[in-house]
């Protein structure tokens, strides 16, 4: 690894977990709530912000309290899971102080995923509950870096969407792309592009992470 990086944070949808069913039906039961033809919605979803997605479709509604609602349709249902290919075997061998989670999702409905999929827990868990923006604002990464007590430069963020690279890459930190759900072309910035674990796995780039 040619950058001097401390840290690696993680998105957890559409990085460590495939969430796609889950986050379509969310919108496709926010849509039922407001007489909009889900159609309409799901061709936008892929590589925008919620808050993009939501002022596309329905610019007349509140933001902020959508959001809120998006999160408790998700958070009240009942959907499946499954890691991208390789992340838990991945996460296993890292230091425990050299990794953390950044999501939007709350914090009870992230740790019931990562329970579900046996997937570690780490310390730094920063969630839709630790922030006052989401993603794309660079706050959720901003901190993450301020609870490892690390400069953001430090640390490389692994991400899938446009929304995340840009939370990231405006916190100032690396970001590492990866592909395997992604609908949107590779991010020229992004310093590593990979299509699943067992390729970042096999890459041997992060074995000062491992723990042994």
């Amino acid at each position: 690894m040619n950058m001097d990086i401390q840290a690696l944070l993680f998105d957890m949808d559409g990085t460590l977990v495939n969430s796609s069913s889950s986050i379509e039906q969310t919108w496709i039961k926010w849509a039922a709530l407001h007489d909009i033809e889900p159609s309409h919605i799901l061709k936008n979803i892929h590589g925008l912000s919620v808050n993009e997605v939501i002022q596309s479709v329905a610019p007349h509604l509140n933001v902020q309290n959508e959001y809120e609602l998006l999160l408790e349709i998700e958070q009240n249902s009942d959907h499946s899971y499954a890691e991208i290919p390789g992340a838990k075997l991945f996460l296993e061998k890292l230091i425990p102080s050299k990794w953390g989670v950044v999501t939007m999702a709350r914090k009870n409905h992230a740790l019931k995923i990562f329970e579900a999929l046996s997937l570690p827990i780490p310390e730094i868990f920063i969630t839709a509950d630790e922030v006052t923006h989401s993603k794309p604002h660079p706050e959720p990464y901003q901190t993450a870096a301020k609870n490892m007590n690390l400069f953001p430069q430090d640390i490389l963020v692994f991400e899938d969407s446009i929304a995340g690279m840009t939370s990231a890459f405006h916190a100032r930190m690396n970001v590492a792309q990866i592909t395997f759900l992604s609908h949107i072309p590779n991010n020229q910035d992004a310093t590593y592009h990979f299509k699943d674990w067992h390729e970042v796995n096999s890459s041997g780039i992060f074995k000062p992470f491992y723990n042994y």
